[in-house]
């Protein structure tokens, strides 16, 4: 018996690592296979069903491994799910048990892949920190690419899809993708960890092949970004520039040394280079799409837009509350979730209970985009602490770890961590996804390995050994 569980985890190590190699590809199936209506009316999408059987997988390796820290950690969110199924049982309210099921499980996704993948990839790599972060950059790097190309190409072949069809117009491309705000999540949050494998190269030994690889990299997935065309896809590109290029400043004047600098300019004209081949190759069907676009934007930010009456009084609150919210600025750049956060709120309130145990996401026909507050009033008090606590651990702990002992590395995670956090309130889809939550563990994983920040009540290998000098999982 002990064999055959020696066995079952050894086969379970050896797949996890592979699945983030095909981990992209779900999502471009997936999105193209929903566009289709392949899936209309189904509870379960393709990519929800596979990635459910890896929550299992993942679930039983933490059996078999007897992780009780992690065992634990996923019966708290299990049970932040329980109580406020039972707070909709209690109030008489009518709810989707599926739905609290569904969200509750993508929550759990994300978590429990960052406990998962902390445990494989330690012993994978024997507890060698940089053999980790090296792997983690190839998925970042491998991620980034066949995301950027699957916005870019299908555009460049007329193949593709629009991201928006709304009250402000047709606007963005979100190519195969499902949803244009998780393909920004899942690219935003990678982008600055990109961005530093350009501006870190040394290129005075003359130019390579990889060298010119890594500095497209960040070129195509800016222009990635500015296809889809959110707001927050030009708010997240132009912090992680501004905060890269703080660093690199930072860096010259104080070190006499500019390469990162130099790099970062490099980066820019190749960003502007590939803008333009695409626009002349898609005959200026490229800065047109963009133009249009930002146009959109503009007018959103600048004027409510407000529908016909006739079309107004066919809409359902949720609706009705977002349209009326664009009569002011914030209410126009949050796209019209101040009117959602307005309804939940006002639905939390007629049951002052459910400010402990939360409104619960079956009883929900709309969510409110926005992570930080969706784990307030869905789960309560009680939920945000058991949902919110084992991250915001991981972030503050990363975030002192920076403030001791700066490095490039670790500054560049914490700015996709800081950016996508922002992320959470503008657009939300992040936590509650199983595509751009799932790269922002990995990201957060990433900065914790980089400073030896354990997992919650995690003892493995890599957390009790010294790297160049330095006490890990102190």
């Amino acid at each position: 018996m002990l064999k055959k569980q020696t066995q079952a985890v050894a086969l379970l190590e050896r797949f996890f690592p592979v699945f983030l190699f095909v981990n992209p590809f779900l999502d471009v199936l997936n999105g193209f296979l929903m566009n289709i209506k392949l899936f209309k009316g189904s509870p379960v999408t393709f990519s929800l069903a596979v990635r459910l059987l890896v929550l299992a997988a993942m679930g039983l390796y933490l059996l078999l491994r007897r992780d009780r820290g992690g065992l634990l950690l996923a019966l708290a969110i299990g049970l932040a799910g329980a109580v406020s199924v039972a707070g909709e049982l209690l109030s008489g309210v009518e709810f989707s048990p599926f739905a609290d099921a569904q969200y509750i499980a993508k929550f759990a996704y994300n978590l429990v892949a960052y406990l998962v993948y902390a445990a494989v990839l330690d012993r994978r790599h024997g507890g060698d920190r940089e053999g980790i972060l090296a792997f983690l950059d190839r998925i970042f790097t491998w991620t980034t690419a066949w995301m950027s190309l699957s916005l870019l190409l299908p555009f460049l072949f007329k193949l593709g899809f629009e991201a928006y069809w709304d009250v402000i117009g047709i606007h963005g491309e979100k190519g195969f993708f499902y949803s244009g705000n998780e393909a920004t999540a899942m690219l935003v949050v990678l982008f600055p960890l990109i961005l530093r494998g350009a501006v870190t190269l040394r290129l005075d030994g003359g130019i390579r092949l990889n060298h010119l690889w890594r500095l497209l990299l960040p070129a195509l997935a800016a222009n990635a970004l500015f296809l889809i065309g959110t707001k927050t896809a030009f708010i997240g590109l132009f912090l992680s520039g501004v905060m890269l290029s703080v660093y690199a400043l930072a860096e010259g004047r104080r070190k006499k040394n500019w390469v990162m600098l130099y790099n970062l300019v490099c980066v820019a004209g190749i960003v502007a280079l590939l803008y333009v081949s695409l626009d002349v190759i898609s005959s200026q069907r490229f800065s047109a799409s963009i133009s249009g676009t930002t146009d959109v934007i503009d007018d959103a930010l600048m004027g409510p837009n407000r529908p016909s009456d006739d079309i107004y009084n066919e809409m359902d609150e949720f609706t009705q509350a977002a349209v009326d919210s664009r009569d002011t600025y914030l209410g126009r750049l949050l796209s019209g979730r101040l009117g959602y956060l307005r309804v939940t709120a006002k639905r939390l309130a007629e049951r002052p209970l459910s400010v402990l145990i939360g409104l619960g996401r079956g009883s929900q026909a709309h969510t409110v985009e926005m992570d930080i507050f969706e784990m307030f009033f869905y789960y309560g008090l009680f939920g945000f602490f058991l949902l919110g606590w084992p991250y915001a651990r991981q972030l503050v702990l990363a975030a002192l770890a920076l403030w001791k002992q700066w490095d490039f590395r670790g500054y560049c995670a914490m700015v996709s961590l800081t950016v996508t956090f922002g992320y959470f309130f503008l657009a939300g889809h992040v936590l509650f996804t199983v595509t751009g939550g799932f790269y922002f563990a990995l990201t957060l994983l990433y900065a914790c390995v980089n400073y030896g920040v354990a997992p919650p009540a995690a003892r493995w290998p890599i957390w009790r050994r010294t790297a160049k000098g330095r006490q890990l999982g102190r």
